[in-house]
């Protein structure tokens, strides 16, 4: 939309964006947010296959601005309950670490979710649908 502004010199200049167009958070925005979460699914990191990925701005008080991840990964090997903690550690600080890569400089909270716990979190339909779909595809072995 162009708009109109008188410069020091006092002769007017159209200008056809703003000056300033106040960024969220501290400077992500949408795209950022989903080449982000682009770049999560279908690779392997630390081991774990990402089947989707959600990205997320949040807010909280003890927090303030945030990014919420949430990686939904293949299910634990069989007869186990759940992958081993210092697994899941590793996941998660690749996963924050790659965040750096897109300027993304606020504090990321992630959560992974096994394939056969992803109903119970209560993430979107589609994105349930996605993550079996990929599931079902052989994994190319790549680590990022």
């Amino acid at each position: 939309m162009p708009m109109s502004t008188t410069t020091s010199m006092n002769y007017s200049v159209i200008m056809t964006e703003p000056l300033y167009t106040p960024a969220p958070l501290g400077g992500t925005n949408d795209r950022m947010l989903a080449a982000y979460a682009d770049a999560l699914r279908g690779h392997v990191i630390e081991g774990f296959r990402i089947l989707e990925a959600v990205v997320r701005a949040d807010w909280m008080p003890q927090l303030g601005d945030y990014i919420r991840v949430f990686v939904v990964i293949d299910d634990p090997p069989e007869g186990t309950k759940s992958w081993p903690s210092p697994r899941v550690s590793a996941l998660h600080t690749a996963v924050r670490d790659a965040a750096m890569r897109f300027c993304i400089v606020e504090h990321i909270h992630v959560r992974s979710i096994s394939l056969r716990g992803v109903v119970r979190v209560g993430l979107p339909a589609d994105v349930i649908a996605r993550a079996r779909a990929a599931a079902e595809r052989p994994s190319a072995p790549t680590q990022t």
